[in-house]
């Protein structure tokens, strides 16, 4: 647990869902968070969201519009959890230590 953070971020129906962040993960939020100024209006809340816009990117609609878009043999099956779950496993796999994948 040393080299994550864990934030909740608002789910469907307003459920908290925790996020484990690496330590290279939260330095990277930490430079889009100091250059936010130069893209997003001041008064917008979202982290990632539509230029010039104070609505947030939707994360859904946009890996459903390029699952259909780049060729896949079943584009339903690139879905925003099936992506998720598959992150967490890599997520866990690359930060393993020798001695824990021994």
């Amino acid at each position: 647990m040393q080299r994550f953070k864990r934030i909740v971020i608002r789910g469907k129906r307003g459920r908290g869902v925790p996020v484990l962040l690496s330590t290279d993960v939260q330095e990277h939020l930490k430079i889009i968070v100091s250059r936010r100024q130069e893209f997003l209006k001041e008064n917008n809340p979202y982290l990632f969201s539509n230029l010039n816009s104070s609505e947030p990117i939707v994360g859904y609609k946009i890996l459903k519009k390029y699952a259909a878009r780049c060729g896949a043999k079943n584009p339903e099956g690139i879905t925003c959890t099936k992506l998720r779950k598959h992150l967490a496993t890599l997520s866990q796999i690359f930060n393993m230590m020798d001695s824990d994948l021994k």
